[in-house]
C-alpha cells in the first residue's frame, strides 16, 4: 500500500512552517533527517516549476522527482507557500495526490484564520496536527 512518509509546508522565504515525518508503519517519526533533506531539496523544482506557471493555473506540480525508494509531490499556493509530500510508493495515482493537497491547503487556510497566529511563524495546532494524521493515515 501507498504510504506517505512525510508531509512538509514551507513558507515563501522557504521556512519550515509544518513538518512531520512518518516510520513505515504510519507512526510519526521526529527529525527524520533524510525527509527533511529530501523535502529541502525538491524547493528547488518547485521554484523551478513556479517560475514556469502563469498566475491563476493549477496550483498542483505534480511528481518533482523520484528517488530510490520514494516519489516528491508538490503544490504552491497563490500566496507562494509550497506544500511538499514524500511517498514510498511508485505508482501513486495523481488524482489521490492532488486531492490530498486540496485538502490539507483548505486545512491550512482554516488554521491560519486562527487569530492568535502569526503569519511565517511555525503552526502549533492540536486540530491542523490531528486532521492531517487524519488525512494520512487514510491515504
Amino acid at each position: 500500500p501507498e504510504m506517505i512518509r512525510s508531509v512538509s509546508i514551507i513558507a515563501e522565504n522557504n521556512s519550515p512552517l509544518y513538518t512531520r515525518s512518518y516510520s513505515e508503519d504510519g507512526v510519526q517519526v521526529d527529525n527524520d533527517t533524510q525527509m527533511l533533506y529530501i523535502t529541502h531539496a525538491a524547493l528547488d523544482i518547485v521554484e523551478e516549476r513556479a517560475a514556469g506557471t502563469a498566475a491563476g493555473t493549477d496550483m498542483y506540480l505534480g511528481l518533482l522527482y523520484p528517488t530510490d525508494s520514494f516519489q516528491v509531490f508538490g503544490y504552491l499556493t497563490n500566496t507562494k507557500v509550497k506544500f511538499v509530500v514524500v511517498t514510498d510508493d511508485a505508482d501513486v495515482k495523481d488524482a489521490e495526490v492532488k486531492g490530498l493537497f486540496r485538502r490539507m491547503h483548505a486545512l491550512f487556510a482554516d488554521a491560519l484564520c486562527n487569530p492568535f497566529y502569526k503569519r511565517g511563524e511555525p503552526l502549533h495546532s492540536r486540530r491542523f496536527e490531528h486532521a492531517v494524521s487524519k488525512l494520512v493515515s487514510a491515504f
